[in-house]
């Protein structure tokens, strides 16, 4: 990745507001397009609307978690073993 958009992803990962915005644009949509049981699906259909629904919760999850890595900032001292 290009050292311009990693320094944007840094930026974006110390501010906690736009991200709860963005995630929340994005669970949003994902709403939205949830999908519709019609009395027609079988139990194949049914499994792979659900699969996909839930793969991209998981995917918008995954992609805050990635955005997140970016900030250095939030790592505590105290978390790490200054014994060793």
């Amino acid at each position: 990745m290009n050292e311009l958009y990693k320094d944007k992803l840094k930026i974006l990962s110390q501010d906690e507001i736009m991200l709860t915005a963005i995630k929340s644009l994005f669970t949003e949509r994902i709403e939205k397009d949830k999908p519709v049981v019609l009395p027609t699906d079988d139990d194949k259909i049914l499994g792979e609307k659900y699969r996909a629904y839930e793969q991209a919760k998981k995917l918008l999850n995954e992609i805050i978690l990635d955005i997140e890595a970016y900030n250095t900032n939030n790592i505590k001292s105290d978390l790490f073993n200054k014994g060793k």
